[in-house]
């Protein structure tokens, strides 16, 4: 038998065949041997491709962290050396190259140098929790990293992660766990004996002759004050308790006891650690003229230097050249005033009420001015000091001066015969308006201005005030609730009166609303014709009330000022749907636009589109009221228009014979004329079915 064209054959055989080598050697692919690390893996050695490349899907690359779990941490949390690799930390293969045989190490100086460390012994930890400085710096990467040149690592071990952070990793705890940090005190720049990272606590620092011990010198191990004590807060048993050293621990006071309890109570110390305050350790001796007695230690003698004493010198109180220590220091009392000074007030105080009570009685014990000479004193005299009185500084009312004996041309405060008549100090703020004839009584006139003020302040009334009778004006409605500075304006500065508060505007007590207000009508209810009075009443109250402008709710007699009555449908609507808001006045209030007209069509679109204009008028009346909505028609058809009604079409709603139509401007309006009045115009030829 003889092929039809055997070269296509030929070609189609070769294919296939093709197929078949690459289907049946589909698994014995690979770019390599594995590494000796992963080779020791049997489901890695051999065909487990799937374990690091799955199954053609998926991130490939990461799946190194599928068994690596801990590396895919740091990379996912951007900590430790893989997290904070520059270059894409998820590309595991860019820095540890596999298929390479076991012969090639996974983590080597390449590895190093792809991930931005040319030289892995010089790493210094850059970007990791443990910076190395000092002593560290010089180490080699094995010497902390005991497998970082293992060609393979041991099964369970770590090449480089693992190690502890903290000194106690690597190094003996001398301390045996008792002081939290070692850097604290040790660092890594020094030999670890020399505790160049130590402070001293603030509260004892090593300055002067204390600079000079060793730490075992007042910190003895195993003793009260071992440095692991003091550093953690615990006592060694059957001693007792840690606490700050004092003085006396170490040094024997020279000092009486009297001045030291004195000394330690200002302080609120022990009296054995009170002697820093005249010696400090700063110091390299004890005695001598280093030692300084501060202000705080001259108050534990009893004599605080407070002001004015602190602005005096010590040779001022304490004189030089000193014979003793008892004549320098006599030990006067502070409160001993007349001691070193005389009497400022020329005996005024000598006799009387006060007598004998020292000068503390008036003045505070470390400064003469101001005077301490408080309201419950004051209320002893005749002229107690209450409300606002009370703040008044005394020179305010104590002006005058009397002559200082023994002083020529000395001059001192009088305080006795003081008048306490209010004009004395105050002058009249109403410039005699309640003065007037009818206002006031006889009786009421000579109480003065305590007949409305009181003491505690001008503006603050004694009683209720009587608008009506003492100014002729009632306040009622809005006016009542009314700040009064809303028509008497205060002024920004007293006058000479010293009065802030304002007077009311000419006119007031006519009541004329135009005196305050405005008129938000500009004289438009004020015109010839308009209704003068309205049930009695004038001006703006014909229509409004003193509760409220917008008020005119039975007042407001639409037809009477309009001429136009609101019924039906229009008296249920807001002022504001016919009369537009043009503005509003200068008390809030807002000022309506008159209205477009009185015709329907001055405020509503005509439905019909001009159907029902006659002579270039809408008369909308023939068939709706403004009793009720605009949707019931009381429209007669039988009367109303040229086709009269029969039973058959009676019973037909409106909207079987008049159907919308589209008007001008995409509109739609009901269709009422014209219409056809004939059957044809409607229904078709059999009479049964409308058109």
């Amino acid at each position: 038998m003889r092929l039809r064209r055997p070269g296509m054959w030929l070609g189609l055989a070769s294919a296939l065949l093709v197929v078949a080598v690459v289907w049946s050697d589909r698994r014995r692919i690979t770019p390599g041997a594995v590494s000796a690390v992963h080779a020791r893996d049997p489901a890695l050695a051999g065909a487990g491709c799937e374990r690091c490349h799955g199954q053609g899907t998926g991130d490939k690359a990461w799946a190194c962290t599928t068994c690596h779990e801990d590396i895919g941490a740091e990379v996912s949390e951007r900590k430790g050396f893989h997290g904070k690799i520059a270059s894409d930390p998820r590309n595991c293969a860019a820095c540890h190259l596999e298929h390479h045989g076991p012969g090639f190490p996974l983590v080597g100086p390449q590895s190093f140098a792809l991930a931005g460390v040319p030289e892995r012994d010089r790493y210094d930890h850059a970007g990791l929790a443990f910076h190395l400085s000092g002593r560290h710096a010089s180490l080699s990467c094995r010497e902390c990293h005991k497998q970082a040149d293992a060609t393979l690592l041991p099964e369970g071990t770590k090449r480089f992660l693992g190690l502890a952070e903290a000194c106690a990793g690597c190094h003996e705890d001398v301390h045996g766990g008792k002081l939290p940090d070692c850097a604290t005190c040790h660092g890594q720049e020094h030999p670890f004996a020399k505790v160049a990272n130590f402070t001293h606590t603030a509260s004892f620092p090593l300055t002067g002759a204390h600079a000079a011990p060793g730490c075992l010198d007042c910190h003895p191990k195993g003793g009260p004050h071992a440095v692991e004590m003091v550093a953690s807060g615990r006592a060694v048993p059957e001693s007792p308790a840690p606490k700050n050293r004092a003085c006396a621990d170490c040094h024997e006071s020279p000092h009486s006891p009297v001045f030291l309890a004195a000394a330690a109570k200002e302080r609120g110390v022990d009296k054995n650690a009170a002697c820093a305050d005249c010696h400090p350790t700063s110091h390299t001796s004890f005695a001598g003229s280093q030692a300084v007695l501060t202000r705080a230690q001259h108050a534990a003698t009893g004599f605080p230097l407070d002001a004015p004493h602190d602005k005096v010198s010590c040779e001022a109180c304490h004189p030089t050249p000193r014979a003793s220590f008892q004549e320098a220091y006599p030990g006067r009392k502070a409160d001993d005033c007349r001691s070193c000074h005389a009497d400022p007030h020329a005996g005024q105080f000598a006799q009387g009420r006060f007598a004998g009570q020292g000068c503390l009685a008036c003045h505070a014990r470390h400064a003469f001015e101001p005077a301490a000479f408080g309201l419950a004193a004051h209320a002893k005299t005749r002229f107690p000091l209450t409300g606002s009185h009370a703040g008044v500084p005394c020179a305010r009312c104590h002006a005058e001066t009397l002559p200082l004996p023994g002083q020529p041309g000395k001059l001192v405060r009088a305080f006795h015969g003081t008048s306490t008549a209010c004009a004395r100090c105050h002058l009249d703020a109403h410039k005699g308006f309640f003065d007037r004839q009818g206002f006031l009584s006889d009786a009421e006139r000579a109480r003065g201005c305590v007949l409305c003020h009181t003491s505690g302040s001008f503006a603050a009334l004694a009683a209720p005030f009587d608008h009506a009778r003492r100014t002729g004006f009632a306040l009622e409605g809005a006016h009542a609730r009314e700040d009064c500075a809303v028509c008497h304006p205060s002024s920004r500065k007293p006058d000479v009166l010293d009065r802030s508060f304002g007077r009311a505007k000419p006119g007031v007590a006519a009541a004329s609303c135009h005196v305050c207000h405005a008129d938000p009508h500009r004289g438009a209810f004020d015109r010839p014709g308009e209704p003068q009075i309205v049930q009695g009443r004038t001006d703006c109250a014909r229509c409004h009330t003193t509760e409220s402008f917008e008020d005119t709710r039975g007042r407001f007699d639409h037809k009477l000022w309009t001429g136009y009555a609101l019924d039906g449908a229009h008296a249920k609507l807001s002022c504001e749907s016919c009369h537009a808001v043009s503005s509003t006045s200068g008390a809030g209030a807002r000022v309506l636009a008159p209205a477009r007209g009185t015709d329907c069509a001055a405020c509503h679109d005509d439905p019909h589109v001009g159907q029902f204009t006659q002579g270039g008028r809408t008369d909308c009346t023939r068939c709706h009221t403004t009793a009720d909505t605009f949707q019931k028609v009381l429209f007669d058809h039988d009367t109303g228009s040229r086709f009269h009604l029969d039973e058959g079409h009676r019973k037909l709603a409106c909207s079987a014979c008049h159907v919308p139509f589209i008007v001008e401007g995409g509109g739609m309006a009901v269709r009422y004329k014209p219409l056809g009045t004939v059957c044809g115009d409607c229904h078709d030829a059999r009479g049964s079915r409308p058109r």
